[in-house]
């Protein structure tokens, strides 16, 4: 069944207030003496888009309302696309984003780097690797932003040409080339901040690492503030 997220649920009733004769949308900003206006505003797409987002993240129940602090209208960071690191306080803008060819190629890496994570254990120390580089880091992150630098274009045209050559093209898959992998107190890597980290590290950097591996591809509505996919 279809919900109508486009109307106030329950008892929820904080989006609008009236204060001394002045109509007041929370969800906006906007703000005016003149009844009519208010309620034109309020049936307007940006109105509508926002009290469906909220309505949407509090059918999650009480666990879930930490996240309606995103669409407060004084925070200028409500929705983000976590495989581009994209921010932006527009639903429309991120909807735009995601039409991007970069975005598609982005969110295509995150979603197999996040597949390849399940296979560890959770407590897994671990680190995202580019076999075609030799380049290591800590985060999706930046292994994404890797992707995008003129040495990885480079090795990844060279690499496609030999393997065009040698008629393997088949054997250029993306499983085969961006890697999760785990570490132990045995191993020395390098990262790409220049660091070289042995296993032993604290705890604290240990708990950073798990939370850093724990964010969905977008925040905000089924695909992209307040939902992890």
């Amino acid at each position: 069944m279809q919900l109508d997220r486009s109307k106030v649920i329950g008892e929820h009733d904080d989006s609008t207030t009236m204060v001394g004769g002045t109509y007041m949308c929370n969800l906006c900003q906007y703000k005016t003496n003149l009844k009519a206006n208010f309620q034109l505003h309020c049936k307007t797409d940006k109105h509508l888009q926002r009290l469906q987002l909220v309505n949407h993240i509090r059918e999650g129940g009480p666990s879930n309302e930490w996240r309606l602090k995103y669409m407060s209208a004084g925070n200028p960071i409500q929705v983000r696309c976590n495989a581009c690191d994209y921010y932006t306080n527009s639903v429309h803008k991120l909807q735009l984003h995601r039409t991007n060819p970069r975005h598609e190629t982005n969110a295509q890496l995150f979603h197999h780097l996040q597949t390849r994570e399940t296979c560890l254990p959770p407590e897994a120390l671990r680190y995202f690797t580019c076999t075609l580089c030799g380049y290591n880091t800590r985060t999706k992150i930046n292994l994404i932003q890797h992707i995008h630098g003129m040495s990885h274009m480079r090795n990844e045209s060279l690499r496609v040409i030999q393997l065009k050559e040698q008629g393997k093209e088949h054997e250029y898959v993306i499983e085969n080339i961006f890697q999760v992998k785990e570490y132990t107190e045995k191993d020395l890597i390098k990262f790409d901040e220049s660091e070289i980290v042995w296993a032993c590290i604290t705890e604290l950097v240990h708990d950073s690492v798990r939370l850093q591996c724990s964010t969905g591809h977008l925040q905000v509505d089924p695909v992209s503030v307040g939902v992890d996919i």
